[in-house]
């Protein structure tokens, strides 16, 4: 039989190499996947509670239990086989794992925060050395461990938590919050680097609309300096490739854009296509094996792929929408889709009810689903690592301690 302080040390060892790993390695989150799921298992072998004892912290762990149970059931029904339900039970594990890592991290929560930004650091050091040694892209945009998409991504998540947090005092002493504070604005440099568009849209979006909420004086200070940076980037030789991108968000000539909406217009399609002639595909999905032969079979009878692909300059992909929504309705079906979305809402209703009893760390976690929500609009991130990041993120601000948003007894801080 293990004893509390033995089990007690390996969910810190655990926990501390789960947030590690998240801005490191890919390698390393299957890792500790694993690492979660045996931790679990010794800890049931030893009596020790596997699931949080605050009752909406358990009511989100029976959630992700019903979603990996729902996603198992859905790839089973459609198409009937082994391999999307093999690619599901991977994809989809961080639902049957999460429950299992609220607890722990509960009891671990400053070894969790304090791994994640050591983890992070690590990353922006090497995405600085990329950038240093000329071994940034062929564009010029620079990455770290993670592919350039999910680099951006996991960046945008980071910044939409801490900037919450540093905001209100009382989170961490003076001495960490001006550490948090520097390492956002590092954060901030990597995301511009990266030069992706939409998770640098989406974060700041969230984060007016943040600073909408706490100071009307903050939030036009804020746009000022942003138009004013952007005027000042225009003609500059520096930034001006950076500037480019920025405004090519609401280019009507960029093939990027264009292709992303034809993408969801063909998608949107597909699925009013289902709901008419093929109801369960409608209701449960193609599945991931399925889509791209079904999807490429729908387009042949609508139009010319070719014909789509010239005009976007051949960015538009036949198995993958750039839209989670979309993505997920098509991939997953309609009662998985609403399923998801209805676990987010849970969650987001927790954090506003804690707003409203006083709780502001909860703005964190808003201002972090916000920006997720959004980044959905232009990735389909839905079953990728990103999610699965961003879920382990939001545990940190669920889990905070002495105010825990998800608590039945809220109590205003002083």
């Amino acid at each position: 039989m293990i004893t509390n302080a033995t089990y007690n040390r390996i969910t810190a060892f655990t926990v501390a190499f789960t947030f590690l790993t998240l801005f490191v390695s890919k390698a390393g989150m299957n890792i500790a996947f694993a690492l979660i799921l045996l931790t679990a298992i010794t800890g049931a072998l030893s009596k020790q509670p596997l699931l949080s004892d605050i009752k909406n912290l358990r009511r989100l762990s029976y959630l992700c239990f019903g979603m990996y149970i729902l996603g198992i059931v859905v790839t089973i029904v459609y198409p009937v086989g082994m391999q999307d339900l093999a690619w599901f039970a991977r994809k989809g594990a961080f639902f049957l794992l999460l429950p299992f890592l609220i607890p722990m991290v509960e009891r671990h929560h400053s070894k969790a925060f304090k791994a994640l930004l050591i983890g992070a650091l690590i990353a922006f050091s090497y995405s600085a050395y990329l950038y240093l040694t000329d071994q940034a892209r062929p564009d010029g945009r620079v990455q770290s461990f993670w592919d350039i998409g999910r680099w951006s991504e996991i960046i945008a998540y980071l910044i939409a938590i801490l900037i919450p947090l540093v905001y209100f005092k009382g989170n961490m002493n003076a001495h960490q919050r001006a550490g948090v504070t520097m390492l956002s604005l590092v954060a901030f440099v990597a995301l511009l680097a990266s030069g992706s568009r939409g998770p640098l849209l989406f974060l700041v979006v969230s984060l007016l609309l943040f600073l909408a909420f706490q100071s009307h004086r903050l939030f036009i200070g804020s746009l000022i300096v942003g138009i004013a940076v952007l005027i000042l980037m225009k003609d500059s030789s520096t930034f001006g490739a950076l500037y480019e991108r920025i405004t090519s968000i609401s280019s009507s000539s960029n093939h990027s854009n264009n292709a992303r909406l034809l993408m969801w217009h063909n998608g949107i399609e597909f699925s009013i296509f289902n709901l008419q002639e093929h109801l369960g595909i409608f209701l449960f999905g193609t599945g991931d094996s399925q889509l791209k032969p079904l999807y490429t079979e729908y387009l042949n009878s609508v139009g010319s792929i070719e014909e789509m692909q010239r005009s976007v300059s051949n960015q538009m992909s036949l198995s993958d929408f750039h839209n989670h929504y979309i993505d997920n309705f098509v991939r997953m079906g309609l009662i998985y889709s609403v399923s998801y979305l209805t676990m987010i809402m849970f969650i987001i209703s927790s954090l506003v009810t804690a707003i409203k009893h006083g709780n502001k760390r909860a703005w964190a976690g808003l201002t972090l689903i916000s920006t997720y929500l959004g980044i959905g609009l232009v990735y389909s991130n839905n079953l990728e690592f990103q999610t699965a990041i961003f879920l382990f993120m939001l545990t940190l601000i669920l889990t905070w301690p002495n105010t825990s948003v998800t608590s039945l007894d809220f109590k205003e801080e002083k």
